[in-house]
């Protein structure tokens, strides 16, 4: 879906950037409610999420269109790294 989103002939605006977000989890009160268990260490904070979203749709740091970003979260970092591009 990604790569047929960003294919230029796919319809969208020629600056149009489409990108697949995958981030392990998201760290929300509804996840924590639905596993009470779960380490979350890992978890992504929505913060870290909208902080580089909002960056992207500035142009910073923007990755190529249809890559696929995994958000990696540990020890309270997330790092976003460009898993295809």
């Amino acid at each position: 879906l990604i790569g047929s989103m960003a294919h230029p002939d796919s319809g969208l605006p020629k600056d149009c950037v489409v990108l697949g977000l995958l981030p392990h989890a998201i760290d929300t009160a509804n996840n924590r409610l639905g596993m009470p268990n779960a380490d979350t260490s890992t978890w992504t904070p929505r913060d870290d999420l909208a902080i580089r979203l909002m960056d992207w749709c500035k142009r910073h740091s923007l990755p190529k269109t249809g890559s696929l970003v995994v958000a990696n979260t540990a020890n309270g970092e997330t790092s976003f790294d460009v898993l295809k591009q």
